[in-house]
C-alpha cells in the first residue's frame, strides 16, 4: 500500500479540473471523454474517483494513470509519491496523446454511425407513401456503408480501425 498519497480533491484542482460540491459529494466533468454534464463522483472518504459515463475509476494514481496516460511508476513519481523526480518523455507522451485521440475517435464516429443508421431505421419504419420513401432514397445507398465502418470499429482490429479513420479522414 502506497501511503501519503495526495487528496484526490487537490488533484483534480491541481490539473484545473472543475469539481463542484452537491451534497456531501464532489462532481466533475470526466476529464477521460466528452461529456457535457458532470457524470464523475469524488468519493473523498475513500479517496476514490468513479465515472458514471465511461465507467473509469480508482484511486488518485490511477486517475493519473488515465488522465495522463502514464504507467504507475510514472504516475506515483509524477504525484511526487516517490524522491524521484517526474521526467517527462516527450515522444512516449505525444505517442499516448495520439492514441488516446484516436480511441476518442472511434468512439465518436461509432456513435455518430449508431444515431445516422438508427435514424434511417426509424425513418424507414414510419414511411407511409412513396413521397416519404423518397425523402430518404437517398440514404439508402450509405446505409452499407454505414454498418460496414461500425462493424470495423467495434469488431476490427487497430489496423483495420487506422485504416478506416485514413480513409475517412483524408477521402
Amino acid at each position: 500500500m502506497i501511503e501519503n498519497k495526495p487528496e484526490i480533491i487537490d488533484v483534480f484542482q491541481r490539473e484545473n479540473i472543475e469539481i463542484k460540491q452537491r451534497g456531501n459529494s464532489w462532481w466533475a466533468k470526466c476529464p477521460l471523454h466528452e461529456e457535457k454534464t458532470p457524470s464523475l463522483e469524488l468519493d473523498t472518504g475513500k479517496q476514490v474517483f468513479y465515472c458514471f459515463g465511461c465507467g473509469e475509476g480508482g484511486d488518485v494514481i490511477a486517475f493519473i494513470q488515465k488522465f495522463k496516460g502514464l504507467s504507475f511508476k510514472d504516475a506515483i513519481a509524477y504525484l511526487g509519491i516517490t524522491n524521484k523526480p517526474y521526467k517527462v518523455d516527450r515522444k512516449l507522451e505525444a505517442k499516448r496523446k495520439l492514441a488516446n485521440e484516436f480511441r476518442e475517435w472511434c468512439h465518436i464516429y461509432y456513435c455518430k454511425l449508431c444515431g445516422l443508421l438508427q435514424a434511417l431505421d426509424k425513418a424507414k419504419r414510419s414511411a407511409k407513401n412513396l413521397e416519404d420513401i423518397n425523402k430518404i432514397a437517398n440514404f439508402y445507398h450509405e446505409e452499407p456503408i454505414w454498418d460496414y465502418h461500425s462493424n470495423i470499429i467495434f469488431y476490427g482490429s487497430d489496423d483495420d480501425k487506422l485504416k478506416l479513420y485514413r480513409e475517412v479522414k483524408h477521402g
